[in-house]
């Protein structure tokens, strides 16, 4: 049949790789910022899950192949949208949905609510996270082109301590960033534009 050479026969192979989508890995649901960024300092290759709306059909097609997902969903204090000073900052956990429909946004930085609206479908913008997509750097997608014309930045966090990286900095190429393996970005900053 054509259809085990494609996605193989679990009775004929023993190796379950062919028949699964994403290669193998390692789960691990972080409790908190420390223990995240431990993870990644113990776990050489791995990869830290929020949203997945980027992340799991890349291993789905097995362009990304972490040994190990860190799971930040449950870190508290990573799902708030704060107006501070002449900022909006995004926490990690912030989905795109939840940035979009906010009224304090809108009045502040309007032009974030009208790139949301092109993100996807309203499904995806339910599940996916704003840092997550920023991340990702897909050089066609919404996010990081906001973060770089607002001129905006975003925190890192890492077994070095806390830094912060101008947008212009941190997108090296096209999903490629200047995010150190160690590092987790916890939050991005939107300056408020006149």
């Amino acid at each position: 049949m054509v259809i085990d050479r494609i996605i193989g026969d679990p009775k004929k192979t023993k190796n379950w790789e062919e028949i699964l989508k994403p290669p193998f890995f390692r789960y691990h649901v972080a409790t908190s910022v420390e223990d995240a960024i431990h993870q990644l300092a113990e776990n050489p290759g791995a990869l830290i899950l929020a949203g997945g709306q980027s992340l799991v059909p890349a291993m789905n097609f097995r362009l990304a192949s972490p040994e190990m997902l860190i799971d930040i969903g449950k870190i508290t204090g990573l799902s708030s949208i704060l107006i501070e000073g002449d900022e909006v900052v995004v926490g990690a956990n912030v989905r795109h949905r939840d940035l979009e429909l906010s009224d304090e946004v809108f009045a502040e930085l309007p032009v974030l609510r009208q790139a949301l609206g092109n993100v996807a479908h309203v499904p995806i913008r339910h599940r996916g996270t704003i840092v997550g997509s920023i991340c990702h750097a897909d050089a066609a997608a919404e996010m990081p082109m906001m973060l770089t014309l607002t001129g905006g930045y975003v925190t890192a966090v890492g077994p070095e301590g806390t830094r912060k990286i101008l947008a212009e900095d941190f997108f090296k190429f096209h999903m490629t960033t200047t995010r150190a393996a160690d590092e987790m970005i916890v939050s991005a900053h939107f300056p408020i534009t006149p």
